[in-house]
């Protein structure tokens, strides 16, 4: 995998160029196989680790599969993020599905925002 040199070094510059998303910054961490229960606020602790995060969310379904994300201020943090957030699981949890990713692409073609 290429990492820009800047990201190699642990640089923290923000994205700030216009027409990019956030999810095209590689900003957004998609968090899979969250449990029944977790809040938001226990979710941003637990990532928080990793440098700033500007959003968190978690969205709860019947079925149990349970997901969230979390958009981290720099693209080192979410990298890092991805990498070793395994490590933020606790002993009677499963290990989070942790990828890059924003809402549209985990949805249905026929996703609209309200």
């Amino acid at each position: 995998m290429f990492v820009p040199q800047s990201l190699s070094q642990g640089a923290r510059f923000p994205f700030t160029s216009g027409s990019v998303s956030k999810q095209e910054e590689r900003r957004v961490v998609y968090v899979g196989k969250i449990r029944n229960g977790m809040m938001c606020e226990e979710l941003r602790r637990r990532f928080e680790v990793f440098g700033k995060i500007e959003d968190c969310n978690i969205y709860f379904r019947n079925e149990g599969d349970n997901y969230g994300f979390v958009t981290f201020r720099y693209t080192c943090d979410a990298f890092a993020a991805i990498e070793n957030g395994q490590t933020l699981r606790q002993p009677d949890e499963l290990p989070f599905d942790l990828c890059f990713g924003g809402r549209r692409q985990f949805c249905k073609s026929n996703y609209a925002d309200l």
